[in-house]
């Protein structure tokens, strides 16, 4: 009987151990936040679709996208802060007919975004796409900045190549 007793005890131990695991999972242990990834992913048609206009050179349909308000950067002036979707639209001329990689898992990408001093690699949520010609030295860079399923904030880097 006291063998019994003994096996009742340790499965009240283990029964309690278990769900003090159960309670910490479910509980305590918060979820890891979103990276760049995932943004793409649950923005994917929106984020897609300003790519592919942008790498076809439609500025107008891509000017779609912006808000009303668009904190402009580019790289290495003093202009611009908040301008206006039309002016946003302008200053895409800077890059027209280039075509960009947007793939975070890009090496050319990931290069940029660990070697880069740039504002942008260090500022939150911020897309990046690295013009995609290997023949170009200092390569064209576009960022861009997505909330409510517009874009709030845009950065062009022309390259100096040109």
């Amino acid at each position: 009987m006291n063998q019994k007793g003994s096996v009742n005890i340790v499965l009240i131990i283990l029964v309690i151990i278990l769900a003090g695991a159960l309670g910490y999972i479910t509980l305590i242990k918060k979820p890891t936040p979103s990276n760049t990834t995932d943004q793409r992913i649950k923005l994917v048609g929106h984020i897609e679709e300003f790519e592919k206009a942008v790498n076809k050179a439609e500025l107008t349909e891509a000017s779609t996208y912006f808000a009303d308000k668009v904190f402009m950067i580019l790289d290495e002036s003093e202009c611009c802060g908040d301008i206006t979707a039309n002016r946003a639209k302008q200053e895409l001329d800077r890059i027209k007919g280039l075509v960009f990689t947007f793939d975070p898992n890009d090496a050319v990408v990931k290069e940029y975004i660990t070697t880069s001093t740039s504002y942008v690699t260090s500022a939150e949520g911020y897309i990046i796409g690295v013009e995609s010609d290997p023949s170009q030295k200092y390569k064209a860079i576009i960022g861009y900045k997505v909330s409510n399923n517009k874009i709030i904030g845009l950065f062009i880097n022309p390259g100096r190549d040109r």
